[in-house]
C-alpha cells in the first residue's frame, strides 16, 4: 500500500511532467491558424466603430479627412531595400527569391501611434511603414480588391508584441471606451519619449506565412553608424532629427526575420506573446541622404495607404489582428483618400516617370530647415489650433 507521502509525491511529479509536455508539444502545425467562432462579427463591429466614431473624430472642417491611428508623420523617406547575397535556401523566399529582383525602391513612413496630430515629446507607441515597389507575382488579396498592385507592405512599431490579443479585444476595449479611446487610448504602451527615429528597433509584433508550412515575424534595427543625435526640442523634434541626421549621411536598417518553431510557445493568435526565437538577417534598408521637405513628394507619400495585406501570397498575414485588419484598414484608408480627392489604387510607380520623379527631388540639395513650430504631419496637413482646439487645414514644410 502506498503512503500518502508517496501518493502525493507521485501525483506531483506526474503533475510537472504534463506542465512540461503543455509547453514542448505543439498543438497546432507550424503556420496554422484557428479562427475562433464570432470573429467575423467583431471585425464588422470594429470595422463599423473605426470608419464612423474614429474617422469622424479624424475629420477637417473642409470634409477631408487624416489617418484615425499613426496620424502624425515625422518624415517619409525614398529609401532601398537590397537582400543579402548568398541567402540560405530556406529564406528563398517571396520577395528573397533568386528569381525576384535583389533590390526594391521603397518608401518608409515614421509616424506616432496614437490618433491625433501629438507633440513628439510625449511618450507612446512609433510606427515604421515600409512599402516595396515593383513586387510581381501572386497576391493575398483578389485583383478585384487591390487591381494591379504592385506593392509589398510592412507594417512595424517600437514594441515586439501588439497589445491585443484577437478581434473581440479590439471591440471590448475600443468600442466600448470610445472617449478614453480618443483621448488617452489605454489599450497603446507608453513607452519612453523617442529621441531619434533611426535608433530604434521596429516590430512587426504580428505574424506572417513565409511560404509553404512556415511563420515568421519581422524586425529592422538600425546599423551602428545611423545618427543618434535629437532634433531640436520642439512640437516636431523627431522631424527635426531625421532631417537633421539625413542632412549630408545615409543612414540604414538591418533587415531581419524570426521563425515559429513551436506553435505553443510562439502562437499565431496571440500577438501579445513575444516570440523568442533567433533572428537572422535576410536584407540592409538603406535611406541615402535626402530632402523630404517639398510639398508633392510629401502629399504623394501621406496619401498612400499601408496595409500588411498590401503582400506577396507567400508573405500572407496570419492570425485574428491581422485578419481584422484586411477589413478595417482598406474600409478606413479608401474613405480617406475618396474624401481627400487622393487616388486608392496601389502606385504603379515603376511603370511611370513619378517615382524617379520624386527620387530625384528627395535627392536635390536641401532647402534651409524653417523654424516654424506647428505640428507637421504633411501636405495637405491638418493642425490643431492651440486658440481654439479646431482642427485647420495648412500646408508647411518646416521643421
Amino acid at each position: 500500500m502506498f503512503s500518502r507521502t508517496k501518493l502525493w509525491g507521485s501525483t506531483q511529479i506526474f503533475a510537472v511532467v504534463l506542465l512540461n509536455l503543455s509547453f514542448s508539444t505543439s498543438i497546432y502545425a507550424l503556420g496554422e491558424e484557428t479562427i475562433p467562432a464570432g470573429e467575423q462579427a467583431d471585425i464588422d463591429t470594429a470595422s463599423n466603430f473605426v470608419n464612423n466614431t474614429m474617422m469622424e473624430h479624424a475629420k477637417v472642417k473642409d470634409n477631408s479627412y487624416h489617418r484615425g491611428f499613426h496620424t502624425k508623420a515625422h518624415a517619409c523617406n525614398v529609401a532601398t531595400l537590397k537582400v543579402n547575397p548568398d541567402l540560405p535556401e530556406s529564406y528563398k523566399v517571396g520577395i528573397f527569391a533568386d528569381s525576384s529582383p535583389s533590390e526594391y525602391k521603397a518608401w518608409i513612413r515614421y509616424s506616432n501611434g496614437e490618433p491625433g496630430l501629438l507633440n513628439d515629446n510625449r511618450s507612446g507607441p512609433k510606427g515604421f511603414a515600409i512599402k516595396l515597389l515593383g513586387v510581381e507575382g501572386a497576391k493575398a488579396l483578389p485583383a478585384e480588391i487591390e487591381p494591379d498592385g504592385l506593392t509589398q507592405d510592412f507594417l512595424l512599431a517600437d514594441d515586439p508584441t501588439f497589445q491585443l490579443k484577437a478581434a473581440h479585444d479590439f471591440t471590448t476595449t475600443g468600442v466600448n471606451n470610445v472617449n478614453s479611446l480618443l483621448a488617452a487610448p489605454s489599450f497603446l504602451v507608453a513607452n519612453t519619449p523617442q529621441v531619434n527615429p533611426l535608433t530604434k528597433d521596429y516590430w512587426s509584433a504580428t505574424p506572417y506565412s513565409f511560404g509553404s508550412g512556415n511563420a515568421v515575424k519581422y524586425k529592422v534595427e538600425p546599423c551602428e553608424s545611423n545618427s543618434t543625435d535629437g532634433g531640436i526640442l520642439n512640437f516636431n523634434k523627431l522631424r527635426s532629427a531625421l532631417y537633421s541626421a539625413l542632412n549630408t549621411q545615409d543612414q540604414c536598417f538591418n533587415f531581419l526575420v524570426q521563425f515559429q518553431e513551436n506553435s505553443t510557445a510562439q502562437p499565431i493568435e496571440d500577438p501579445t506573446v513575444e516570440w523568442t526565437t533567433e533572428f537572422h538577417s535576410l536584407a540592409t534598408l538603406i535611406i541615402p541622404a535626402q530632402g523630404f521637405n517639398n510639398d508633392e513628394q510629401n502629399e504623394f507619400c501621406e496619401n498612400l495607404a499601408f496595409n500588411p495585406w498590401h503582400s506577396l501570397e507567400v508573405h500572407r498575414p496570419l492570425g485574428g489582428i491581422n485578419r481584422l485588419r484586411k477589413d478595417v484598414y482598406k474600409k478606413a484608408s479608401d474613405k480617406r483618400r475618396v474624401a481627400n480627392g487622393a487616388p486608392i489604387e496601389e502606385p504603379l510607380v515603376t511603370t511611370t516617370t513619378d517615382m524617379e520623379a520624386y527620387w530625384d527631388q528627395a535627392m536635390a540639395p536641401l532647402d534651409p530647415p524653417s523654424s516654424n513650430n506647428c505640428a507637421t504631419a504633411f501636405a495637405p496637413l491638418f493642425i490643431l489650433s492651440a486658440a481654439g482646439g479646431v482642427f485647420r487645414r495648412r500646408k508647411i514644410t518646416g521643421l
